[in-house]
């Protein structure tokens, strides 16, 4: 309903800011031929400010006798208004408070309150066909349409979680009143926080029913004009609305929770202040043309004040056409530059830099250490003074392989298997669980031996517990099957009946967090013992090593909070099963959530993702043209890889749409192998990962999560 109430008001905004008011004169003056504006609009937007009260009206308070001025509340609203004719007006209107509503006798427990929002259009009709146009006080009424969002919440416990029973004699009791005990029931108080949602209690069978509706509100008021801009004003407007649930009681109810049939309504009265924007558009100024003679005898026509930038400076004389609009220029139609660095004001971020120091593009002055960066970044291609890589050194640079470190491993499942919620808890419980790619698919190994028959009796250990595998052999990174060699000294080995695998002792486990979308595991790097695990219910997790003690995963879990990963949380095997912390001993506060099972959650902090663009990487040496062009863009931050190539980054930019925007300089520099990357605390990281933490995290905001 948030995005709703924002479009309607967007939208209607949008609307109310014109009416229109028909013109048709030109004349000339001092060479220019003056029209009226283009769109003949006159456009005179009044913006308002409020504060009210509101007035509950509905099934509940009406035993409140001569309405109880209790059941008020406090609201706020905004409206935008402009004139369509000199007596109707054209206003959008926003509303924003809240109203409660206390009643013990009629249906029980009923009391609530109610949050609203509104956001609509309306019409008002001010009289002025009528009265004196000098009168300073003006009468008005009002009608139109609006969306309403109402989020009704009633207080059925005290702090202390009991629940409130309401007897006869007026008092709130721990007890019903004909329960077998009452004679020992204690009054209690209500605490009036409002905790559950009238919906989540069901009572008519009505389900989760919207708390969004459309209202007709209809308004009587007046204003005062204080100055030809500021109008103070009074009004009360009815909104009848669509819905009889505000209140949560309906004649779709039964016995004492029965309804009438009419719609809910509620009144709002508030007091504010005008303020008269009166916005004019600007006539339209058309060059007159002109024809002069050169000495040649050539005839050329020519347009006299002509200012295609509208910087004040006649193009003729113009010597920094094109400069935005609303900064300030020189007698030459170029931005002002106070202090001489030959960065515009505008853009420049130390306006006051000391006379002939070195600047950069943002104008900040150069220190001797950058001074020196930017030398060694042109002579050697890099980012500071160092040892020289030259490109047959790259040569016998291999890629960073992980490898067991052993030989004979069990592979117990795949991740295309789709692991439900107690086979994950399961193979979390082995601490010697690892994650593996091989040819393309995501394995999970358990145990790393030398020996083949000790992976055959691990393999064996396994089964006991209901988990089935398959010994392989690593090579290079690659896992052969080794299913028939195990075979063949599997039977020896069972005759020893190995005991279970699976360990009682507490196992403690860092998760890092659960996402619906697969992360590469750059946004990981420097966290060497990841396992990621997605389950059945298409839900990743990503979660560190095991710990024995939960000191040692408190203390992981402090690292990981202190890079970025703001959502970790310590999660307790033992036995095969995953355990609560509290049953593992630890002190868990009582709000938290304890559970054994896994739910998405995003733990990345959205704040700390960027995007830069990727501009190429080379060896020792980088063309000279390439370095030009980088040099040409300014503020390009050149990183060493592993392999001792260098890659070239822009700073970084806010947003994705930013990096497009800046991505159409880059290409027009001619710089076309340039991608878009995402940035997580130093860290580069494709953009599809940073584009996806970034929309998770919008959507948990949006959603309240």
């Amino acid at each position: 309903m948030g995005k709703t109430l924002a479009s309607v008001i967007a939208f209607f905004f949008f609307v109310g800011f014109a009416a229109i008011g028909q013109s048709d004169s030109s004349y000339v003056s001092n060479d220019q031929l003056i029209l009226p504006p283009s769109s003949s609009l006159k456009i005179k937007p009044r913006l308002g400010i409020g504060i009210g009260t509101f007035m509950y009206y509905g099934e509940l308070g009406r035993s409140n006798a001569g309405y109880n001025p209790g059941t008020a509340g406090f609201a706020y609203n905004l409206s935008l208004t402009s004139e369509l004719t000199s007596f109707l007006d054209i206003r959008v209107n926003s509303i924003f408070g809240a109203f409660t509503v206390q009643e013990y006798s009629t249906y029980g427990r009923p009391n609530f309150r109610s949050e609203i929002r509104t956001a609509g259009v309306s019409l008002t009709y001010n009289f002025n066909n009528f009265i004196d146009s000098d009168k300073r006080i003006r009468p008005y009424i009002s009608a139109g349409f609006e969306a309403v969002e109402f989020l009704s919440k009633t207080d059925l416990r005290n702090a202390n979680g009991q629940l409130y029973n309401f007897w006869s004699d007026g008092t709130i009791r721990d007890l019903p009143e004909d329960h077998e005990d009452a004679i020992n029931a204690q009054m209690i108080n209500m605490d009036y926080n409002y905790e559950t949602d009238l919906r989540e209690l069901d009572l008519d069978g009505l389900g989760h029913y919207a708390d969004r509706t459309w209202s007709i509100p209809v308004g009587v008021g007046a204003r005062w004009t204080l100055t030809p801009r500021f109008h103070t004003w009074v009004s009360t407007d009815m909104h009848f609305t669509f819905t009889d649930l505000i209140d949560n009681i309906s004649s779709q109810g039964t016995g004492n929770r029965q309804g009438d049939a009419a719609n809910d309504r509620f009144l709002f009265t508030s007091v504010g202040v005008n303020y008269d924007l009166n916005i004019t558009p600007k006539p339209r100024m058309i060059p007159v043309p002109f024809e002069i003679t050169t000495e040649d005898g050539e005839q050329l026509l020519v347009m006299i004040d002509e200012d295609s930038d509208k910087d004040g400076v006649n193009d003729f004389i113009d010597k920094c056409l094109g400069t935005p609009e609303g900064v300030e220029v020189d007698a030459h139609g170029c931005p002002l530059d106070g202090d001489k660095d030959g960065v515009a004001d505008y853009m420049d971020e130390e306006p006051w830099t000391a006379k002939g120091a070195p600047v950069n593009a943002e104008g900040i002055t150069i220190t001797d250490d950058e001074f020196l960066a930017y030398y060694h970044f042109w002579i050697d291609s890099l980012p500071y003074p160092g040892e020289i890589y030259m490109a047959e050194d790259f040569a016998s640079v291999e890629a960073d392989m992980t490898r067991l470190d052993a030989q004979y491993t069990v592979q117990v499942a795949a991740e295309s298997d789709g692991l439900t919620q107690s086979e994950i808890n399961l193979l979390l419980s082995f601490r010697d669980v690892i994650s593996w790619e091989n040819d393309g698919e995501k394995v999970f190994l358990v145990g790393q031996y030398d020996q083949l028959p000790d992976a055959v009796a691990r393999k064996i250990e396994l089964e006991n517990d209901g988990i089935s595998g398959s010994v392989m052999h690593e090579n290079k990174g690659d896992l052969v099957d080794k299913t028939e060699e195990a075979l063949a000294i599997e039977s020896t080995i069972r005759e020893s009946n190995p005991a279970s695998t699976a360990s009682q002792e507490t196992l403690y486990r860092v998760q890092i967090g659960a996402f619906r979308f697969q992360l590469s595991q750059d946004i990981f790097a420097g966290i060497n013992d990841v396992i990621a695990i997605r389950g059945e219910d298409g839900i990743t997790r990503y979660l560190t090593g095991g710990y024995e003690s939960a000191q040692e995963a408190a203390n992981r879990k402090i690292e990981l909070l202190m890079n970025g990963f703001e959502g970790a949380f310590i999660a307790a095997y033992s036995g095969g099963e995953r355990i609560t912390l509290q049953s593992a001993g630890m002190n868990v506060n009582a709000d938290a959530k304890d559970i054994t099972y896994d739910q998405e959650n995003n733990s990345i902090d959205a704040t700390s993702i960027r995007f830069r663009i990727q501009l190429g990487a080379y060896g020792a040496d980088i063309p000279t043209e390439v370095l030009d062009k980088y040099l040409s863009l300014g503020n390009v931050v050149p990183q060493r890889n592993s392999d001792g190539t260098i890659s070239y980054y822009s700073s970084t930019l806010e947003s994705y749409d930013a990096a497009q925007q800046y991505m159409t300089i880059v290409k027009g520099a001619g710089i076309n192998e340039a991608i878009i990357v995402g940035d997580f605390n130093g860290k580069i990281i494709s953009a599809e990962d940073a584009r996806n933490i970034a929309q998770s995290s919008n959507e948990h905001v949006l959603l309240g999560k």
